[in-house]
């Protein structure tokens, strides 16, 4: 019975670690093979973010607080930087967190015009 729990264990940490990153979530690339973050360019990676990772969001967001969330846009989780598109990544170290609203992991420029 041992046996079968350290197996059953086993199997478990196997498939959370094969379900892990890195993800093929990009266009395909030049294999055939779909592209994972590190592999896309800075355009694949826009347009995935745009095409897939926004309406995501918004569809999350708005069902939770449609009246907050009547807009939701990169600024949601890249803070103010986006509108330079320098974005500063939810979870980098420079920031207070996953889609931290703190001040310190926000841009206080001006945007450009």
């Amino acid at each position: 019975m041992k046996i079968l729990g350290l197996g059953l264990v086993a199997a478990f940490v196997v498939v959370a670690v094969w379900a892990c990153y890195p993800k093929r979530v990009g266009p395909a690339g030049a294999d055939g093979e779909r592209l994972t973050w590190t592999e896309m360019n800075k355009d694949q990676r826009k347009a995935h973010m745009r095409d897939v990772v926004l309406p995501l969001a918004a569809d999350v967001f708005q069902a939770w607080r449609p009246e907050r969330y009547a807009k939701v846009d990169c600024t949601l989780c890249h803070g103010d930087s986006a509108h330079w598109e320098d974005f500063q990544m939810p979870t980098s170290p420079d920031s207070a967190g996953p889609c931290s609203w703190a001040p310190s992991s926000r841009s206080t420029r001006t945007p450009p015009g």
